[in-house]
This record gives structure tokens, sequence and C-alpha cells, in this order.
């Protein structure tokens, strides 16, 4: 078994900066602990301290778990597997549950969705987050304060290191704004003009068209499909054949949400999806 300062000279021999963790914290206590990395050596002379490391120096991305289930609904509310992210990260560490490590200094400050707690609306817990900049994270094997045992690697970043940052974590961390209403699972607003057919308006024949048919089978009909996970060309914005809209589905409604360019817009139904 490795001790804790091979494991330091190895985190350092891949880049990674790194911060000392007292015995039962979580977190770094010193002073100015973000501004100046600590040397291995220091684990030989206090092999009872655990190791951090520093995510902006290192050039390293988190995707931290709360609530795994909880935080694969929050994913696929936009179109995103947490699955299979997770699955294809090469590095991954594991306390009470799953973190996914990736190279990147695209992410420059964290992201966090919480939500209430179920029956106390004045509180609230975290899902998942997506951690970057000048933060810190632990590593492997400081022990769990809680735990009382290490942290260990499902899969070690050594000796080949940590895999990029998929396109479609950075995406997410970009457009968080836009698309955090639909991470909370807040029902999109349509934007729709009023049009008229004749006596009938265009919403009338809309909804009498989604009514008989599943919204994916319409949208098949006019050529819509899923290049990308599960997202597909918007048919709203053909030519174009970037990957920027998806299905949508909450009690009982199913809506094609576009992200094309800005905030997503909505077009949807009360029926089948």
């Amino acid at each position: 078994m490795m001790s804790i300062s091979s494991w330091a000279r190895s985190y350092t021999e891949l880049g990674v900066a790194l911060i000392e963790i007292q015995p039962g914290g979580k977190g770094p206590t010193r002073a100015g602990w973000n501004k100046r990395p600590v040397d291995p050596s220091h684990w030989e002379r206090h092999p009872d301290h655990g190791v951090g490391a520093l995510l902006s120096e290192s050039g390293l991305v988190t995707l931290d778990i709360d609530d795994e289930s909880e935080a694969a609904r929050a994913f696929a509310r936009v179109g995103l597997d947490l699955a299979a992210i997770l699955d294809g990260a090469s590095v991954r560490s594991r306390g009470r549950r799953p973190k996914a490590w990736f190279g990147s200094y695209d992410v420059t400050a964290p992201k966090k969705l919480v939500l209430p707690v179920p029956g106390e609306p004045k509180k609230v817990r975290t899902i998942f987050e997506i951690r970057g900049g000048p933060v810190q994270d632990i590593l492997p094997p400081t022990t769990h304060p809680d735990l009382q045992r290490p942290y260990e690697w499902e899969r070690s970043p050594i000796p080949a290191g940590f895999g990029r940052l998929p396109a479609e974590l950075l995406d997410l961390w970009q457009r968080w704004d836009a698309l955090l209403p639909l991470l909370r699972g807040d029902e999109p607003k349509a934007k729709e003009k009023a049009r008229t057919n004749g006596s009938r308006t265009w919403e009338d024949t809309r909804r009498e068209v989604l009514a008989r048919l599943p919204l994916a089978e319409v949208l098949g009909r006019i050529g819509w499909a899923p290049t990308c996970g599960r997202r597909g060309p918007c048919p709203l914005h053909q030519p174009d054949a970037t990957p920027s809209s998806w299905i949508w589905e909450a009690n009982g409604h199913a809506r094609l949400i576009c992200g094309h360019g800005a905030g997503p817009a909505g077009i949807g139904h009360h029926g089948p999806s």
C-alpha cells in the first residue's frame, strides 16, 4: 500500500498543486492555502495529514455528486445522461458518493444545484456541483472524517493522468444560468406567437395534432432525431445541424426544448410524449 507521502509525490508529478488537510477535517485551514501549494515533503513529516488539490492551479474540474438519483433526473431534464458521463470518466474517486475528475482550465468558478428539502421548504440540499477555479477537493487516501476510512480511487489518475472535461459538461457550465430552471424541474415557458388558420387558431390545430400523436413521432416525421446523446438539431433552426434541442417530459407534459444561441424556449403540449 502506498503511503500518503508517496501519493503526494505522484500527484505532484502529474502537475497537481497540493494543499494539506488537517486530521479530521474536510478542507484546508491554513491562511493563504489557495495561494501557495504545499511541497510533497510535508506529508513525510505529517503522515496523519490529508491531501487535497487546488483545482485552479492544477487545471482540474470535478463533478461532485451528493444525490445520485436526483442528479440523474436533473441531467436528463437538460438532455444529458449522468450515468454515461460518470462511466466515461477516466478518473473517479469515492468517499460516500462518486466524484469524477477531469482536466480543464475552462471552468473558473463552481456551479451548484440545490433543491428544497422535501417537507421543509426553508431548507435546501445540494444535488451536485461542478467544481473548478480557486477551490479545493480532497484526494485519496485522505481519511473521510465522517466514515473514518480513506477516500479511494475507483479509477486512478496514476500514471495516465486526468481525461479532458467532456464538452457537454463544459456546455452545461457555460449555460448554467439559462439551464438552471430546467435543472430544478421548473416547467419551461413556451415562446409562441398567435397565428390563425381560417376560423381555427394555430394553437387549436397544434393541440389537436399533438393530442393524437406522441411528440417524438411528430418530430420524427419532420426529420428530428437525436444525434448527440438525447439532443438533436432543432427543426426550427434548419439547416443548422447543431444538436441544440431535446424532448423534456414531466407531469404528463412533453416539450421540445431548444437552447439555440441563448436560453431555452419550449414548444410543447399536454399529452403523450
